[in-house]
């Protein structure tokens, strides 16, 4: 059994968290305001074609489709993503228990 994964989220003065469980691909979203609660919960649930490196070189990507939840590291990929689509702020430093 893996542990679960938590990243602390902000929007404006709202901190909440979201969780996600690698052996279920299950996530959970807590954030106060209901809308942009949802609005976290619609894009982690829609699936993405995003460029992510390759390991390679810094100059090169690869392009991966599906949904965010299908791996850890495709779910900390879009993520990463996160503010630009949704506003929603990523506090990868802020620990979350």
């Amino acid at each position: 059994m893996s542990q679960k994964f938590k990243v602390c989220i902000h929007y404006e003065n709202d901190y909440g968290y979201i969780a996600y469980d690698p052996d279920t691909k299950a996530f959970s979203v807590v954030l106060a305001n209901a809308e942009k609660k949802k609005v976290v919960e619609d894009y982690l649930s829609t699936p993405k074609t995003i460029e992510v490196a390759n390991g390679k070189t810094i100059h090169d990507f690869a392009s991966q489709t599906g949904l965010p939840t299908d791996s850890l590291e495709f779910f900390q990929n879009n993520l990463a993503r996160l503010w630009n689509d949704t506003g929603v702020l990523i506090d990868w430093s802020h620990p979350v228990a």
